[in-house]
């Protein structure tokens, strides 16, 4: 996977109109562009298609169950396209990817996977057994991010590693994990093993991307 990211083309941003988000139990406020909002994220464009009321007043759009702290992240990724964490994969940065996934924001969501693979293959580590229960807490069974982090088990983790982690590990992750090793386990007529015994970074670059119309496919691939 090339180091660049596959980003949209620059479409000009409406900056003259905000909505306000009110983020967590706590209900932090954030004033955010509504064009910087709905040209990426699915969830806002239906969100702020509904805010007025019938008196013609703007509602917020609240955002309950999320933390203030990580939708300041994701604003970082929705407006300069970077990712805010340091060198390691965890919960934290897991939970950039969550939030974009959750918002349909998929740009987002695919430039965050590609930072927690670099994070793993500069470390050469792998998620914790907490970072992993934590992540298919928060996610659907066709999750890129499940499929990352079983893979990440598979090519980079140790024996000790996996028998550790499948003490405590979400059910869902341990049998994926079984069934992709029974899968490839190497042989002369399983043409797939070598193909899939490689580093999640030298995949193509949308092996664990979504895509879709607004979110066409990355250039090269």
């Amino acid at each position: 996977m090339a180091d660049a990211e596959p980003f949209p083309k620059r479409a000009k941003v409406d900056f003259s109109e905000s909505v306000r988000v009110l983020v967590g139990p706590s209900k932090k406020e954030f004033h955010v562009h509504v064009g910087a909002l709905t040209r990426r994220s699915t969830f806002f464009k239906a969100a702020v298609a509904q805010r007025w009321t019938s008196e013609g007043q703007a509602k917020a759009v609240e955002l309950p169950e999320d933390e203030p702290d990580v939708f300041s992240y994701y604003l970082q990724c929705l407006y300069f396209d970077t990712v805010c964490h340091d060198e390691m994969v965890n919960t934290s940065l897991l939970d950039q990817y969550i939030l974009a996934d959750k918002l349909g924001d998929l740009f987002s969501a695919n430039t965050i996977i590609n930072k927690i693979i670099r994070n793993s293959s500069k470390t050469r580590s792998i998620p914790s057994a907490t970072s992993v229960n934590y992540a298919y807490e928060k996610t659907t069974p066709n999750s890129p991010l499940r499929r990352l982090l079983v893979d990440f088990y598979v090519y980079r983790g140790h024996g000790d590693d996996i028998c550790a982690a499948a003490e405590v590990v979400h059910a869902e992750f341990a049998t994926a994990l079984i069934r992709e090793f029974v899968r490839i386990r190497p042989g002369r007529n399983n043409p797939d093993a070598f193909s899939i015994f490689q580093n999640a970074k030298h995949r193509p670059r949308c092996h664990y991307h979504q895509h879709d119309e607004s979110c066409p496919p990355c250039v090269g691939d």
